[in-house]
C-alpha cells in the first residue's frame, strides 16, 4: 500500500526558517568555549571535570533545535496519504427510477415529505456500496426521474457514487414540467436506457428500483398498457438496431442480451393526505386545490396506491416493499448483488489520515528530557556532594 506524506497548508513551513537562528547560539557557545580553552592561563586553572560541559551544551542546543523542528512540522498539519484499491464490479447494474411528482413533494404523511423519504432510501442503499464490508466496491449506477413524463438519460450508468448522489439531491418537482404520475413513462424510459446502453453479456443483471406513491388516478388509466411495457422491459431478445439512414428500429436478436429485474418501493400511507403548499423557506402557505388558483375548489389529496406497485413488481420479476421495511429492502438488494456481481478491476482510492502524532511524540519526548525529568536529574547530580 503506497504511503505519501503532505503538509497542509505548506505555508506554515515558513516558520521552519526560524530554526536557523538556533544555529547562532550553538556557534557562539562553541567559539566561546574554544577561545576559553585556548588561553593558557585559563587552561592552567580549569578543572578537567568542566571540559565535557561544552559538549553537553552543544548537544542541548541541537536537541532543542530538533524538538522545535518536530513541533513546527506538527503545526504544518501533516497528513498521510494512503491509497486503497477499491474493487470495480461488473454483471450488476442498478437503476433508480424515482417519482418526483407534486404529490411526492407536497404530501407530508411521512417526515418531511414523500420525496425526501424516497431520497433517504436511495442514500442508504448507495451508502451501503461504500460501507458494507461485503458490498463495498464500485458498481454501475443510473438515475431516471419521472412524473407525468420521464427522463431516460438524466444520469446514464456511472461508477461514481458522488456524481450519482449529486444528481439525486438536485431532483425536484421542477425537473420535469409535465404534471401527473405516469408509471408507463417510467417503464418506457427504463427500456430506452437499456436499449441505449446494452450490457456486455447475457449474465449481466439490470436491477431496477422504482420508488413511487403509485399515482392512483394515472395508474388506473395506464394499467391496460403497463403490462406490455413491463413485458418489453423483461424481453431478453429486445435490442436496438440503426439503419444506414441513422434511424433506429427495435429488433429481436438471436441471443439473449438482457436480464432485467424490477422491484418497487411504495412511499407514503394508504389514507388520503392533503397536499400542502410551502414557500422556499419551508413556511406553510396553504393547501393545493384541484383547480389551481381557485381556493374555492376542493383540496387536492393523494393516496398511496400499493396495488399498482405490487402488480408492476410482479410483472417485472421483482418484489414490492413499503419504504418502512428498510431492513428487508436492504437484505434483498444485497443478496441480489452478491449473487450476480463479478470483480472486473481495481482502482486507486486515496484517503487522508492525520500524521501529527509522528512529530508531536518525538518533540514531547525531547522537551521532556530537556526541561522535565532529564533536567531534574541534572540538577540533582549538580547538587550532590
Amino acid at each position: 500500500m503506497p504511503i505519501d506524506l503532505i503538509f497542509h497548508p505548506p505555508e506554515r513551513f515558513w516558520f521552519s526558517f526560524l530554526l536557523l537562528f538556533l544555529v547562532i547560539p550553538i556557534v557562539l557557545e562553541w567559539r566561546k568555549r574554544k577561545n576559553a580553552l585556548s588561553n593558557p592561563e585559563i587552561k592552567l586553572y580549569l578543572s578537567t571535570s568542566r571540559i565535557p560541559a561544552t559538549r553537553k551544551r552543544v548537544f542541548w542546543w541541537i536537541a532543542f533545535a530538533a524538538a522545535t523542528g518536530f513541533l513546527v512540522a506538527a503545526y504544518a498539519n501533516p497528513e498521510m496519504v494512503v491509497t486503497d484499491w477499491e474493487r470495480v464490479f461488473e454483471q450488476v447494474r442498478v437503476t433508480v427510477i424515482l417519482d418526483i411528482s407534486r404529490s411526492m413533494k407536497k404530501a407530508e404523511d411521512v417526515e418531511p415529505n414523500r420525496l425526501e423519504a424516497a431520497k433517504d432510501v436511495v442514500r442508504n442503499l448507495v451508502a451501503a456500496l461504500e460501507r458494507d464490508p461485503e458490498l463495498k466496491g464500485k458498481y454501475k449506477l443510473a438515475l431516471i426521474p419521472f412524473s407525468g413524463a420521464a427522463l431516460p438519460y438524466y444520469l446514464p450508468f456511472t461508477v461514481s457514487r458522488s456524481e450519482f448522489l449529486s444528481h439525486l439531491e438536485s431532483l425536484d418537482t421542477e425537473t420535469i414540467a409535465k404534471r401527473g404520475t405516469s408509471l408507463w413513462a417510467a417503464l418506457r424510459a427504463y427500456d430506452e436506457l437499456l436499449l441505449a446502453n446494452p450490457s456486455r453479456d447475457a449474465k449481466t443483471i439490470d436491477l431496477g428500483i422504482l420508488i413511487s406513491d403509485g399515482g392512483k388516478e394515472e395508474g388506473k388509466k395506464e394499467r391496460a398498457i403497463l403490462s406490455q411495457a413491463a413485458s418489453d422491459l423483461r424481453d431478453p431478445y429486445r435490442a436496438a438496431h440503426f439503419l444506414l439512414s441513422g434511424e433506429r428500429i427495435i429488433v429481436r436478436q438471436k441471443e439473449p442480451g438482457r436480464n432485467t429485474v424490477l422491484n418497487t418501493v411504495g412511499i407514503g400511507m394508504a389514507e388520503p393526505v392533503p397536499l400542502k403548499e410551502r414557500d422556499k423557506a419551508g413556511n406553510f402557505t396553504g393547501y393545493q386545490h384541484l383547480i389551481e388558483g381557485n381556493p374555492k375548489s376542493p383540496v387536492d389529496t393523494s393516496t398511496l396506491d400499493e396495488q399498482v406497485l405490487k402488480e408492476l413488481a410482479k410483472a417485472g420479476g421483482g418484489e414490492y416493499r413499503h419504504f418502512i421495511d428498510r431492513e428487508t429492502i436492504f437484505k434483498e438488494f444485497k443478496a441480489l448483488i452478491l449473487a450476480h456481481r463479478l470483480e472486473a478491476d481495481k482502482i486507486p482510492y486515496p484517503r487522508y489520515e492525520s500524521a501529527r502524532a509522528w512529530f508531536l511524540a518525538p518533540s514531547f519526548i525531547i522537551f521532556y528530557f530537556l526541561f522535565g525529568y532529564g533536567r531534574w536529574l541534572n540538577l540533582v547530580s549538580f547538587k550532590s556532594p
